[in-house]
């Protein structure tokens, strides 16, 4: 029975070390409600859509894909004159791992409340957010090769693998929440700082229905900001980093994008980022009105770089925050860096 269990875990954790438990994403920046779910409505625009699609590790193995769309909006009414405010969300995410067809899909639901720190001045904002949905785990075991199944010369498919499992496919409930500060420095600067819980109740992830294999809960500490020379210069830094701890597993990132904004109505964005141990990435993003594109890659630099020949994954992000309501507010918008 020890072999389904390294399969299983190496499909789990991909087989490296540092990369904790959750799926995740290089753009962590265009993830927004998987890093933490205050950030349901803090957005640019009075709503903000987007579709992730990140492939990886096809130069190893049967490629590992991940595919994710978010929508969250700021719900349009003010408390007063507090400048406070509610938004809301839903994620929903699919995974598919290598030769087993590993696959996780989630929907969650978010509701985050945005209270104004300041009536007057810079603003900035305290949040507090909560995700609730689900979680379709399964797998196809038949698709494996154990060491039963060898029968001197090769792997056959026709001998039993001697492997048992209760369950193929399974369901959980998960919940979430998060905490979330920010504040605008100028038109154009502005700090936000945050931390999220996921996986609040450890849902049951065995596949084995007489053993309990609890999901680890995922903590994630998150930082960004932007740095402007002055307001009428075109040029402003974006840095950025996230910290991730899930049970033994630690995820470092960092990145820093140089952005240009060639007019109101067109943005470039040039930079990399850095996950410890694992990857070095570089990133393009292009802003034209309310729509941008994402684009990056992991030139891998762990010790599976030999194997890959430092190819890691493809990541592409496509970002659409429109102005809709129309709504003449006496409040100024809540810093959002991206």
């Amino acid at each position: 029975m020890r072999n389904i269990f390294y399969i299983i875990g190496f499909i789990i954790f991909y087989g490296q070390v540092g990369l904790a438990q959750d799926i995740h994403f290089s753009q962590y920046q265009h993830t927004p409600l998987w890093v933490n779910p205050a950030f349901a409505g803090q957005t640019q625009g009075d709503m903000r859509l987007i579709a992730n699609y990140r492939n990886q590790w096809s130069s190893v193995t049967v490629p590992y894909q991940t595919m994710a769309l978010s929508y969250d909006t700021r719900i349009p009414k003010y408390f007063g004159r507090s400048c406070s405010y509610f938004g809301g969300g839903i994620l929903l995410m699919n995974d598919q791992a290598g030769d087993s067809e590993f696959r996780t899909t989630t929907a969650q639901l978010a509701l985050a409340y945005h209270q104004s720190l300041s009536k007057k001045g810079k603003p900035s904002y305290l949040s507090l957010g909560v995700n609730v949905g689900g979680t379709q785990m399964g797998l196809k075991p038949d698709k494996l090769y154990f060491d039963n199944q060898f029968n001197g010369e090769g792997f056959d498919t026709g001998l039993s693998n001697g492997e048992v499992l209760d369950r193929t496919s399974f369901f959980y409930l998960d919940i979430s929440a998060g905490l979330n500060f920010s504040i605008a420095l100028g038109k154009k600067s502005g700090i936000s700082l945050g931390v999220g819980a996921y996986h609040l109740n450890q849902p049951n992830v065995s596949f084995l229905g007489d053993s309990a294999e609890k999901l680890y809960s995922r903590l994630v500490v998150q930082g960004s900001g932007v740095i402007s020379i002055n307001e009428d210069f075109p040029i402003s830094f974006i840095p950025s980093l996230v910290f991730m701890a899930q049970g033994p597993h630690q995820e470092f990132t960092s990145s820093l994008l140089l952005k240009w904004s060639a007019s109101e109505e067109f943005s470039l964005y040039l930079g990399a980022g850095y996950r410890g141990g694992d990857a070095f990435i570089p990133m393009l993003r292009i802003d034209y009105k309310t729509v941008a594109l994402a684009v990056s890659y992991d030139l891998n630099s762990s010790d599976l770089s030999k194997v890959s020949n430092s190819n890691g994954g493809m990541e592409v992000s496509l970002l659409f925050q429109p102005n809709i309501f129309n709504e003449k507010q006496d409040c100024q918008s809540i810093f959002c860096p991206w």
